[in-house]
């Protein structure tokens, strides 16, 4: 592991926060019933009906290109990359070099949601890289 037990537990409380937002963000959404709202635009309602995604946004390519592939990947935050990396992968999960952008934004987020000082100090040593 690069950066240790500290990068887990930063992870975790990532991933907690993340589904704290999505749960505050249905509740929401349920309170304020915006999938019946008709003065908001038809793109921002909630659709009942959900359509598959289209084949090129459900990460086959990535996945057929890169199955013999084995080390480290460097890629962005497309949902399609995310079968590369699971422990689920035939074979050997591939290693995630993420962006620093990506990962930056997403602690700013949980920082802005739970002010918690790990973000706050997450935030800080980003900035120091930069």
């Amino acid at each position: 592991m690069l950066f240790g037990t500290r990068s887990e537990k930063l992870r975790r409380q990532v991933e907690d926060a993340e589904a704290l937002l999505k749960q505050q963000e249905q509740q929401s959404d349920r309170y304020n019933s915006r999938d019946n709202d008709q003065q908001l635009p038809r793109q921002l309602r909630q659709s009942r009906h959900r359509r598959p995604l289209p084949e090129h946004l459900q990460g086959k390519h990535p996945q057929q290109y890169l199955r013999h592939y084995h080390g480290v990947l460097q890629a962005d935050a497309f949902a399609g990359y995310d079968q590369l990396f699971s422990t689920e992968r035939d074979g050997v999960p591939l290693t995630e070099a993420a962006c620093w952008a990506h990962a930056r934004r997403k602690i700013h987020d949980v920082y802005i949601s739970i002010q918690t000082a790990t973000a706050e100090e997450a935030l800080k040593r980003i900035g120091e890289l930069y």
